[in-house]
């Protein structure tokens, strides 16, 4: 489908959207109205991330029930309504974030593609985490992490859109095989350094099981690259276990670089968005992300929906358009000649 603008999404991912949105017409009326949610960047996510229509349908589906049975729809609302615009706010936010340092999104750090980083330590007790906190509240702090997350990248996407549109005057640059739609991933680091033999253990494995099963589900395409620093020898032990638990593509996205990655990660990320924890410049920690929920903004779902009903508009103009067979030619016409 191609619009005054261009296709915003390839040819078979804009065929893919719309088998989708008649499909799970209903569910998705029912859902929670929010752009990352069933605007189309978040549909593209699962139909980038699984391919096949009948498995694009099936886990979009579920994904859409999930976040009701889940509450991630409530703490969608809940983070709007009350302004937790940044993780420390979010329910046992400080205490796991002490005990467990990561950078949950750091919306101006980006690496060379610009995808925003994401930075996690391993240097903790699983078992004293778990005697501090439940395994309910670890999948919580994960479920505000993840809807945090995508609410911070569809800003992100909605604006560089914007601004990719207004400097192409409204025609930006697009082929059958690839729109001009933004869709923005993260790149996260993951330093492994005092992983010790308790990450071989039941705490540590309930742990991470519930983490992939939130993440892998839920939010496909999320991850752009992973990169494992500062790797043990325990690491491949436990590796070997996480493996078993990731589907092929999300693996193949991730790089070990051990020890002396810096040279390496500067080529994909540069020193100015490495936090300085790794040798880096960066210092910002989880500082509060500015949200726009102007009427029109890149967070207002109604800006989402009449750029659909636009481009829906156009298709069905452009399937008006059939070049018709010449008129046969008339009896009067015939003995004229």
């Amino acid at each position: 489908m191609t619009t005054e603008q261009g296709n915003r999404w390839s040819e078979q991912e804009t065929l893919l959207l719309a088998q989708v949105r008649e499909a799970l017409a209903t569910e998705i009326a029912e859902a929670g109205q929010f752009p990352e949610v069933v605007g189309d960047r978040g549909i593209i996510r699962f139909i980038r991330g699984h391919g096949e229509l009948e498995k694009i349908i099936t886990m979009y589906g579920n994904f859409l029930k999930w976040r009701k049975d889940s509450g991630a729809d409530a703490i969608r609302e809940r983070i709007r309504e009350e302004n937790l615009n940044k993780p420390a706010l979010f329910p046992n936010g400080e205490g796991l974030l002490a005990m467990s340092p990561q950078i949950i999104i750091a919306a101006d750090a980006v690496d060379n593609e610009g995808h925003l980083i994401t930075f996690e330590t391993f240097d903790f007790s699983p078992s004293a985490m778990m005697k501090k906190y439940s395994l309910d509240d670890w999948g919580e702090w994960m479920i505000y992490t993840m809807v945090y997350k995508t609410m911070v990248i569809e800003q992100v996407s909605e604006l560089r859109e914007r601004a990719l549109l207004a400097q192409h005057n409204g025609s930006p640059p697009c082929s059958p095989d690839k729109g001009y739609g933004v869709i923005v991933q993260c790149s996260s680091i993951r330093c492994l350094k005092g992983m010790g033999m308790e990450f071989l253990g039941s705490d540590s494995k309930a742990i991470i099981r519930s983490s992939i099963a939130i993440c892998q589900d839920n939010f496909p395409e999320m991850l752009h690259k992973s990169h494992m620093v500062r790797t043990p020898w325990v690491f491949n032990t436990m590796w070997y276990f996480c493996k078993g638990l990731m589907d092929a593509k999300t693996i193949a996205k991730v790089t070990v670089h051990g020890y002396n990655f810096l040279a390496d990660l500067s080529k994909e990320i540069p020193i100015s968005s490495i936090p300085k924890h790794f040798g880096g410049e960066y210092e910002g920690y989880n500082d509060a992300f500015e949200f726009d929920w102007s009427p029109g903004g890149p967070m207002d779902l109604s800006a989402e929906l009449r750029l659909q009903a636009k481009q829906h508009s156009q298709e069905q103009v452009d399937q008006q358009q059939v070049v018709m067979p010449p008129a046969p030619p008339t009896e009067e016409t015939n003995t004229s000649s």
